[in-house]
């Protein structure tokens, strides 16, 4: 089996390699090239550098029968890429699109096809817009708005390593770190700021781009990081529509220091409970927060609360029973 997806999220492409290649043991390919952009079929964006980003084929990518190989650097996977020709002249069983700009055009390709692939829509953001009328294969890693009756739907996590991403106990206790991209430019920023005053014993890292200690770019840098961490420090609003360092950070075991307000509605939210897998900033004053966060540091309460974070990721994700969600789903493509 082929399948054929665009990529706009390194790690959601990773749950796509995770999903088709190792567990079904197909095929999983992507586009490069321009012909995609320029005849309406990429939409992702329309800045010439983000173009470039997806779609310009790098000057060590082999070339072999028609297919790009490419080193993919965060994950250390190398991606099968075809062209817009390729893709026309070669078997392609399901195509995917990921985000909403590639809805209709993927759509359109699949129906397009002489193989007549299954078209699935993958819902990777909270309330992401759907249009019914050409997504009537729904593949939701993230809450949705309602599925009418009819649709072809599966609700999962997002698959990630947990060979890489696992429990380790904790061993340092004055730690925080944000993985938060942009951070500084977020409206919560202040009380990290403020936080980082009140607890100078602490050592405080900010990753991510804009952040003050750089960009942790392959999953081999960020296990340890987060391993090495006393809490990981995620106050971001709107939420995320999967959650992917709040999901690692459980998988490794390590609480959050948050808003819980901001993942009520969202599916990282499931994981978060106040005073067991994570401070809850809003729960109590900024006085009561900066005791709490000494409190649970010390190496007994610590290490209860990063067990309990490990056991809360274990009681709400489960890849295996997903996976077998995910096969009945497909067998029922329409």
């Amino acid at each position: 089996m082929n399948v054929f997806s665009d990529e706009h999220h390194d790690a959601l492409f990773q749950f796509f390699r995770i999903l088709f290649e190792r567990r079904l043991g197909w095929n999983l390919y992507r586009p490069i090239g321009y012909e995609w952009y320029r005849n309406l079929m990429w939409r992702y964006s329309d800045n010439p550098a983000t173009i470039d980003q997806y779609l310009k084929i790098p000057n060590d990518a082999e070339f072999k029968d028609g297919i790009y190989y490419i080193k993919e650097r965060r994950h250390n996977e190398v991606d099968k890429c075809i062209t817009l020709d390729k893709f026309k002249d070669m078997k392609i069983d399901i195509v995917i699109a990921s985000v909403v700009n590639h809805e209709l055009p993927y759509a359109t390709i699949a129906g397009l096809h002489w193989n007549k692939p299954k078209f699935i829509r993958v819902i990777g953001n909270w309330g992401e817009p759907i249009d019914f009328e050409f997504s009537k294969n729904i593949m939701a890693t993230a809450k949705t708005i309602p599925i009418p009756s009819g649709i072809n739907a599966v609700f999962c996590h997002q698959e990630f390593d947990l060979n890489l991403f696992n429990y380790k106990p904790p061993t340092v206790r004055n730690s925080i770190k944000n993985f938060m991209n942009c951070f500084p430019d977020s409206r919560d920023f202040p009380m990290w700021r403020q936080y980082k005053a009140l607890l100078p014993d602490f050592d405080w890292k900010m990753h991510g781009i804009l952040g003050d200690d750089g960009i942790i770019g392959n999953v081999n840098e960020m296990v340890p990081a987060i391993h090495n961490s006393t809490f990981i420090w995620h106050v971001k609003y709107g939420g995320d529509g999967f959650g992917h360092v709040i999901h690692n950070a459980y998988a490794c075991g390590r609480p959050l220091i948050t808003k819980r307000s901001y993942y009520a509605d969202k599916l990282a939210g499931e994981l978060m409970i106040d005073g067991k897998t994570c401070i809850d900033l809003e729960a109590h004053t900024t006085e009561e927060n900066v005791k709490l966060i000494r409190e649970f540091s010390q190496p007994d309460k610590h290490n209860e609360m990063c067990e309990n974070s490990y056991k809360r990721f274990r009681e709400v994700v489960d890849y295996d029973k997903e996976f077998e969600d995910i096969k009945k789903f497909l067998e029922r493509l329409q």
